[in-house]
């Protein structure tokens, strides 16, 4: 018998091994295709010491980052400071003169003054520009800190739910590969397959399971990453439910997001950076302005009596107007403004990248739905029948089954773009005010 098919012989223990083998690939087709019910028994011990997060409740938790908090936390104590600056140039100036007076007789004198410097300039107006400007850099900072958050949490979180798909896919064809090496092993003590089949079966089982361990480990990685993303530190994070459903954006929606590219947070943020180096230019400007200084002085020159003196000054600024503060901050502004036209560009180029992600991640998922996964189906099942007749080998339904493998897997991650780059366009007509 060794070198011959399995079945190929038609006598009572051919016929007992070959409906041995055809039960057990029927039952493990079945169960192939109930796979989400029978998967969790791999991970389900970690899943109960793990918190589980649905897409929407990872972004809520996303709002307690540290990061975020801090930032608002900034922006508040600068507004609070706001309200106590102060409109006026200096402090108040105290001054004492004292010493004798020779002639024409021995005696002490001295003068006592004190002046107050006024801004004309609108000085405190400029400061508390200054200071809102800074607040609200650092709020438009947090706002596209939180936006770089959220897509990053998503895709996260869309890692996450793959792996637990491709872990699910592995562990099943692990426990067909298993019982096809049981069989195959069997076959071959009864001398219906050969030992090479034998082999092959055993040596795909092996296969089989090095996929679940290398799919175990891409799980690791993924709920690691987000956890890390979402900044916890006592616990590793999982997924649970599904993601969101969402629809191709239009025509429409692809329009306002690029007509709308300036009120994405990353431009803001540079736009508010500009506004604070302005704000800062008209603060250095108003605090070298004019001023007008108020005193008073009491003046004991005659020994028989005291005199009191008002006193007033005004301050040109002819030279010193700041101008060596302003024009730097002048060159950082204009130097900003070129970063800010580049930064435009790629944002309009990250959009039609993003969008030809849709498109083609789409069309590939469909074309893998309507021809490719069909065809491999119609072959492995074409191979399985050609086995069940004897005319076939255990190497053959091996080559077709792990085909089939490659394209389920592939297709998930298909799948996977698919609805990342669909969840990061949401975000960021969200972003813009754009309903996706």
């Amino acid at each position: 018998m060794e070198g011959r098919l399995f079945g190929m012989q038609r006598g009572s223990i051919g016929a007992r091994a070959a409906v041995m083998l055809s039960r057990v690939l029927l039952a493990l087709a079945v169960c192939a295709a109930s796979v989400h019910a029978q998967s969790a028994e791999h991970t389900g011990h970690t899943m109960d010491e793990a918190l589980l997060l649905s897409y929407d409740e990872a972004l809520a938790l996303l709002e307690q980052a540290p990061q975020l908090r801090a930032r608002l936390l900034a922006s508040q104590q600068l507004r609070a400071a706001k309200r106590d600056v102060t409109a006026l140039p200096g402090d108040l100036q105290l001054s004492a003169e004292a010493g004798p007076r020779v002639s024409p007789a021995l005696a002490a004198q001295g003068r006592l003054g004190v002046s107050q410097s006024f801004a004309l300039t609108g000085l405190g107006d400029a400061r508390r520009g200054a200071i809102e400007a800074r607040a609200a850099s650092l709020d438009a900072d947090r706002t596209a800190l939180y936006l770089l958050r959220r897509l990053r949490v998503g895709d996260a979180w869309m890692r996450v739910h793959v792996a637990h798909s491709a872990l699910e896919i592995a562990q099943a064809e692990l426990r067909l590969a298993e019982a096809l090496a049981r069989v195959s092993a069997r076959g071959a003590e009864l001398g219906e397959l050969t030992r090479a089949d034998a082999a092959d079966a055993f040596a795909y089982a092996a296969e089989a399971k090095l996929g679940v361990l290398s799919s175990e480990g891409d799980l690791v990685d993924a709920r690691l990453e987000l956890t890390r993303a979402l900044a916890v530190t006592d616990r590793v994070l999982d997924v649970r439910g599904d993601p969101p459903q969402l629809a191709d954006p239009s025509a429409e929606n692809q329009r306002a997001l690029h007509a709308r590219v300036d009120q994405l947070p990353d431009l803001v943020a540079l736009l508010r950076r500009g506004d604070v180096l302005g704000a800062r230019g008209r603060e250095s400007g108003a605090q070298y302005g004019s001023q007008l200084a108020l005193g008073a002085v009491l003046d004991r020159s005659d020994p028989t009596a005291w005199a009191g003196l008002a006193t007033i000054s005004f301050t040109l600024p002819l030279r010193d107007r700041s101008l060596r503060e302003r024009s730097e901050l002048d060159s950082e502004r204009t130097a900003l403004q070129g970063e800010t036209t580049e930064q435009r560009a790629e944002l309009h180029v990250a959009i039609e990248r993003l969008l030809h992600e849709i498109r083609h991640s789409h069309e590939t998922l469909r074309h893998a739905d309507d021809q490719l996964l069909p065809a491999i189906a119609r072959g492995l099942e074409a191979r399985e029948a050609l086995f069940h007749a004897g005319e076939g080998t255990v190497l053959e339904i091996i080559i077709a089954r792990r085909s089939a493998l490659v394209m389920r897997l592939r297709r998930l991650q298909l799948q996977g773009a698919w609805l990342s780059a669909l969840l990061r366009f949401g975000e960021l007509a969200r972003a813009v005010g754009v309903k996706p």
